[in-house]
């Protein structure tokens, strides 16, 4: 007879579990909500209307697949192995990673954003270099994809410290900047973003 365990709990992450047969079965990993670092997820940052829908954040099951080490990053393009890293960091703090499918125009295809990392409704666009050209388009889309969402905060992930004048644009957009750090950590040039794990450089 199962047992059933009635609690209030958070979403840690989740993965498919192949059973057999072409048939897959979601797992969902789950924690106690008294060890949430945060309040627990809420749509607050998704507009009331049909345009904007929350779903996983791309190839969602790599993320599993990194923890336990059947992935190896490095045959990984390396946008994707920034994003999952930074993502892996946000689900070990007990964030929850999402992204959003916004559909704009009628006929067209829809935007995808990078990540949306739920209870502190950061909108995050990441990028493969930290070069002037880059940081532009990153700053662009967060710009654009922020009319359809409720106010996020908004940051560029980027593979290195971008020069200063480039930080200055982000800062310019109330946009934060975040690249890894030299001890496997990572570093912001927003101080806001200390609350995460993230270690502030000015």
């Amino acid at each position: 007879m199962p047992f059933r365990y009635v609690d209030s709990f958070i979403l840690h992450d989740w993965f498919e579990k192949d059973v057999g047969d072409g048939a897959h079965v979601p797992i969902f990993l789950l924690r106690p909500v008294e060890e949430a670092t945060h309040a627990p997820h809420q749509s607050y940052c998704v507009r009331r209307n049909e345009q904007v829908q929350l779903i996983p954040v791309e190839r969602h099951s790599l993320l599993s697949a990194l923890r336990d080490g059947s992935v190896d990053p490095r045959s990984m393009r390396p946008e994707a192995r920034l994003e999952k890293s930074f993502c892996l960091f946000m689900l070990q703090q007990g964030y929850p990673v999402w992204r959003f499918e916004i559909r704009h125009t009628v006929g067209c295809h829809p935007l995808y954003t990078d990540v949306w990392v739920g209870g502190v409704n950061l909108l995050l666009e990441t990028k493969a270099k930290a070069d002037r050209e880059h940081v532009r388009q990153a700053v662009a889309q967060v710009i654009d994809y922020t009319r359809f969402l409720s106010n996020p905060y908004r940051a560029v992930l980027v593979p290195e410290r971008p020069e200063g004048d480039l930080l200055k644009l982000a800062h310019t957009q109330r946009a934060a900047v975040i690249w890894p750090g030299p001890r496997g950590d990572w570093e912001s040039s927003a101080m806001w973003l200390s609350r995460l794990g993230v270690t502030y450089r000015r």
